[in-house]
Order: structure tokens, then sequence, then C-alpha cells
């Protein structure tokens, strides 16, 4: 190896024979390049172990943070699934409270016995019910025949590189409508007056189960040689009438002393006046 520390004037100026010179000057040289070599190694090992600590460092918190995002996840599946079973429990019941009766038989007979006056009789009641078809709302899609196109994260998996997913949207399951029905009734009875009908008909207008009251036919007519007024109404369910409200309607006929306000009193008592109580005989005397 040639000695870069050589120069040519020493060759000579000096006493010390010339492969002495040589031999330690190329020792000088090579101690001099272990020393460079082993401090840029050192440096080498040291960057090596610094960089090596940190992604460590960065591995255990990208762990952490993924471990954390598993247990939201499976949380956020949890919750979705109880919000699925929550709606699927509301959408039942709003089919079953649709098919139960909203206003039992003998309520609707009470209000209408109830309201009539005493002179009146019905002889035909007749309840029909009638479904509503409701038109289906119309769909919107991207394209002429073709599902619009979506992307969606999927899982991460082990190596740690997300995947994407695009496909056609998956069509949402189809939700069974609630029936809804709408119903009339037909009233036909007989009546001494014009006055009790047109009475009848402003007591049943009262009746908060009752709409649409109306009036059809008003002929005169003869039973058992009696002069009659044979009258037809028809009236509707109200819609949206529930049990809360024929419940306040008990309540407050229960709770007040002459039946509803507006009542006639002889129609209080189910069509007869209200008898006053008779006095005792220790009562007559004082």
């Amino acid at each position: 190896m040639k000695n870069p520390f050589l120069k040519p004037s020493d060759s000579g100026a000096s006493f010390l024979p010339q492969d002495y010179v040589a031999r330690k000057n190329e020792l000088r040289a090579n101690l001099i390049c272990l020393s460079l070599f082993g401090v840029v190694m050192f440096g080498v090992i040291a960057a090596f172990f610094v960089t090596n600590r940190q992604w460590l460092q960065v591995k255990r918190e990208h762990e952490a943070v993924e471990l954390q995002y598993t247990q939201e996840r499976s949380k956020i599946d949890q919750f979705n699934r109880l919000e699925a079973q929550k709606m699927e429990m509301a959408d039942k019941a709003v089919v079953t409270t649709a098919l139960l009766e909203n206003v039992p038989r003998s309520t609707l007979m009470s209000e209408l016995v109830t309201r009539m006056p005493a002179d009146c009789t019905l002889l035909e009641v007749q309840l029909v019910s009638k479904r509503v078809k409701e038109a289906p709302a119309p769909s919107s899609p991207s394209g002429p025949g073709k599902a619009p196109a979506i992307k969606n994260l999927g899982v991460k998996p082990a190596g740690g590189v997300s995947m994407i997913k695009s496909g056609p949207e998956a069509p949402a399951p189809e939700k069974v409508a609630p029936p809804k029905f709408e119903f009339t009734i037909r009233l036909v009875g007989v009546a001494k007056i014009n006055n009790n009908v047109a009475d009848y008909i402003q007591a049943l207008k009262a009746c908060p189960i009752l709409d649409g009251v109306d009036l059809k036919t008003l002929t005169p007519t003869l039973i058992e040689k009696l002069d009659m007024r044979k009258f037809e109404i028809e009236a509707s369910i109200r819609k949206g009438v529930d049990a809360r409200t024929i419940q306040a309607v008990t309540d407050l006929r229960a709770a007040s002393v002459g039946g509803l306000p507006g009542d006639d009193p002889k129609r209080a008592g189910g069509g007869q006046p209200k008898k006053k109580p008779t006095a005792t005989a220790g009562e007559k005397e004082e």
C-alpha cells in the first residue's frame, strides 16, 4: 500500500532506514483508516439502533391504536345490530297496532246509544271497513338500468394495508307497510219528531270518535199505526283516534254529574232522564 503521508523531500533527509520509515507510515495510515472505519461503523450501528427503537415504538403505538379500533368497531357493530333490532321491533309494533282496533265495538256502541235521545230508536247499525292502498314511493336510480357504484372501506387485514371494495349497492330489504283502514258507520233508526233527529246528529258531531256525520235520508213512515220519522245517518271513525281519547271521554263522562258538556239530561243516562232520589219517611218528617 502506498503511503499517503510520505513526502518526496523526506527520502534523503532522514537517517532512519527507508524500509522502517515506510512501514511506520503505512502502519500510521492503517490505524487512521481503521479508526475512521470504526467511527463510521459505530455511527451506522448507532443510527440503526436508534431507528429500530423508534420503529418499535411506532409499532407498539400502532398496535395499541389497532386494538382500540377493533374494540370500538365491535361496539359499533353491536350498536348497529341493536338499532336494526329496534327498527324491526318498531315496524312490527306499527303493523300490530294497525291490525288492532283502536276503537272497540263496545265503546262505539256505547257512544251511539248514550248520545241518542229518548224518543229515538236504532233499527240497523252497519260498520264497513275499507283498506286504503298507498302508492309506493318512486325510486330514483342513478343510471338507466344500472345500480350506482359505491366504495366501502373494508376490514383492515393483518398486514396493515386497508382494502377498498367497490361494487353495486346492496338492495335494502323491503319493509312491510302497515295496513290502513277507513271505517264508515251507517245508522238507520226512527224518531217521533224531526227535532230528535237533529239533536242526535248534533250529539254525534260532538263525539270525539266520529267524524263527517251526515244525514242521508229522512222520510215519514208508519210503524204500528204511529207516525214516525225514519232517518239514515252516515259517519266515519276519526283518523288518529286511540284508546287514550276513548279513556278521556269515559273519564269525563264518569266525572261529570250531568254527562258530557252540552249533553241533554235525557241522554246522560243512556236515553233515560235521571230521577231525583225520593225522600225517606224520616226526611219527610224533618
